[in-house]
């Protein structure tokens, strides 16, 4: 279990942000230009709103975050290695 305070619930803009990159396949630049933010703060928020699910998760599946299902450590790395 991780030390200090839990991370704060996302705020409804950087969950449909996340939800933009994850669920629906867009890029990074895309997602930027509709939110009207630049690429390296979508990548600062779903660097953000992935540790937040992936605590959320472990919590709530009583597991640590390494043994997260195998479909969303696909999706994690999958996003990492998107162009930007």
């Amino acid at each position: 279990m991780p030390r200090g305070r839990p991370r704060r619930e996302p705020s409804g803009r950087n969950l449909e942000l996340y939800h933009e990159l994850v669920c629906e396949g867009r890029l990074q630049d895309e997602v930027a230009a509709r939110f009207r933010v630049s690429q390296p703060r979508v990548a600062m928020v779903r660097r953000d709103v992935s540790a937040w699910v992936e605590e959320r998760l472990a919590g709530e599946l009583g597991n640590s975050a390494a043994s997260l299902p195998n479909e969303l450590r696909e999706i994690e790395r999958g996003l990492a290695a998107q162009p930007t």
